[in-house]
Parts: C-alpha cells; structure tokens; sequence
C-alpha cells in the first residue's frame, strides 16, 4: 500500500520500466553476535538507465532523433530480519535515488570557477 503511493514519486520514475541495470558491488556489515533482533545490514548501489524522454528536465524539447541515454543511480539499504516469521529474508529499509542526494553538499558535478 505504501509502495504504491511513493513509488508514484518523480524520484522513483526512472525505475519502472527501465532499459537496464547495472548492480554495483555490496557493503555487507555483519549484525553483532549478541543482538537478539537486529540481523545483517547491507547497501547496495543499483545504476538505472533508460532513454531520455523527448523533454529535458527543464521542458526544453530534446532535438528529433535523439537516442540519449540517462543514467541514475539509487541506494538500497536491507536488513535480515532475525525473528520469525520472516527470518533469514532481507527487507529494504531505506530506498534513495542519488542523482540529486549530493545537491546541497556543493557537488552538483558542475565546472566551479
């Protein structure tokens, strides 16, 4: 139910119906030994590519003929769950979409000078 309203974000368009993912490698860290409910956490780096859309993001339209490719990289963090009755399955905790997450830390990726 709550998928389904956020995944109506803008943030989230580029992963449905994508042309293509490549999975970066993971970053797993182990859950303490003597923690009864927290399990293994891991992050995961995915890049999303698809074709542009006929638009640029600012409404601009793209020349005609344009086969541009996008590419946008998301975080999926998870978590193993330890208690039954879904123990041993990973859930995603946190999903972000990095394109824009480093914004406001002053890398824009832009050409300062």
């Amino acid at each position: 139910e709550r998928f389904v309203q956020y995944a109506e974000l803008s943030l989230l368009a580029p992963l449905i119906n994508s042309d293509a993912w490549l999975v970066q490698p993971s970053t797993l860290i182990p859950a303490p030994p003597d923690s009864p409910t927290r399990g293994d956490l891991a992050t995961q780096v995915v890049l999303v590519t698809n074709k542009v859309n006929f638009r640029y993001r600012s409404g601009l339209e793209r020349p005609e003929g344009s086969e541009e490719e996008e590419t946008t990289p998301f975080r999926f963090m998870l978590e193993r769950q330890r208690r039954p009755p879904l123990a041993g399955c990973w859930l995603v905790t946190e999903l972000l979409c990095l394109r824009d997450e480093f914004i406001f830390n002053g890398d824009t990726g832009a050409v300062q000078g």
